[in-house]
């Protein structure tokens, strides 16, 4: 395993609370398992026209990996095989940016399943991929979009300057394709820093009237994220001396009712070399599927009866409203 990943999982090893012990203590077990495989999530790159604070894949304009088209091809067989397989859920860095994106999306609109982009939204004000919201329509793909704030400066202050400007113009070319409307545009939020966010119904209320007020942008779905404790984060974490107080943080927050909507027990995740994990966050980690760990031999029976890997930094996806992209049945 890559250095940076045994030094990152070493750090959150540390921290005096075991999460299975946890789970123990407050559902009764201390493992986990899927209830289906109905959302197959590829990783298409980590290159990203942003870099911000606290990306847990570590993206940017920098970076160079992407996933080869054999790899695409045997995942779209996958897809094509496996009629459980509902949801296509493409992610990144910026996904928009592999060369093969939009082959993805007509390959897999064609097999009448949905597919799911999880967009930074300024990806989209570049001249190179500023045709992407009408073939994104065209297509009736689900979008996930990082706005992490209503207002211009914490947006900015999280992911660069112009960054919520640029957002807001993409977020209105999009409503005027029906994105909104008839088509699903979900906004995902971020906390600054090391704060849990404490009311869904709140945050979403706030983003409504402000965005709608200010901007006359209109939006399907807000999902609240916990920023996670891997990659530059937790960096961050460390370097301020930060990452025990914040791990208590999650783990003094911890919720029960998350456990039933974590995206690992509906979804596996594929990076762009094949290999198969339980989520994007193990992903970045390192840490395989304990059942089938590439799609070379890919087993859906086998992986649907597999324990969920799970370390210290699954404390991110069980605080408070969770950080899973799924919505609160809690509230």
């Amino acid at each position: 395993m890559h250095t940076d990943k045994l030094k990152q999982l070493k750090l959150l090893e540390n921290f005096k609370h075991n999460i299975h012990s946890r789970l123990n203590e407050k559902i009764g077990y201390s493992d986990i398992t899927p209830f289906s495989i109905n959302t197959l999530q590829l990783s298409l790159t980590l290159k990203c026209n942003q870099t911000c604070e606290h990306c847990h894949t570590n993206s940017g304009p920098d970076q160079s990996e992407e996933m080869s088209r054999e790899v695409i091809d045997r995942c779209l067989e996958i897809i094509q095989n496996h009629g459980d397989i509902e949801t296509v859920d493409l992610t990144g860095g910026a996904p928009e940016m592999h060369p093969d994106f939009e082959y993805i999306v007509k390959t897999v609109t064609e097999m009448y399943k949905t597919v799911v982009v999880r967009t930074n939204l300024t990806i989209m004000a570049e001249e190179k991929y500023s045709h992407l919201p009408e073939f994104l329509s065209k297509h009736n793909v689900e979008i996930m979009a990082s706005l992490p704030f209503y207002y211009p400066c914490k947006t900015d202050s999280q992911r660069g300057d112009g960054v919520f400007a640029k957002s807001v113009s993409v977020i209105k070319k999009l409503n005027s394709l029906g994105y909104g409307d008839f088509l699903p545009l979900h906004f995902i939020y971020n906390p600054q820093g090391t704060d849990i966010p404490d009311s869904h119904c709140v945050i979403e209320s706030a983003y409504r009237a402000v965005l709608k007020r200010d901007h006359d942008i209109k939006f399907t779905n807000l999902y609240c994220m916990n920023n996670m404790p891997i990659n530059r984060f937790l960096f961050v974490l460390h370097k301020t001396n930060s990452v025990e107080s914040y791990l208590e943080k999650l783990y003094n927050n911890f919720n029960s009712e998350t456990v039933n909507t974590l995206a690992c027990r509906n979804q596996i995740t594929i990076d762009r070399d094949g290999n198969i994990y339980d989520c994007d966050f193990n992903h970045i980690l390192g840490l395989s599927s304990n059942a089938v760990s590439h799609i070379r031999d890919f087993d859906y029976d086998e992986l649907s009866e597999r324990r969920i890997n799970l370390a210290n930094h699954c404390y991110g996806c069980t605080a408070g409203l969770g950080s899973s992209c799924s919505l609160p049945i809690f509230e």
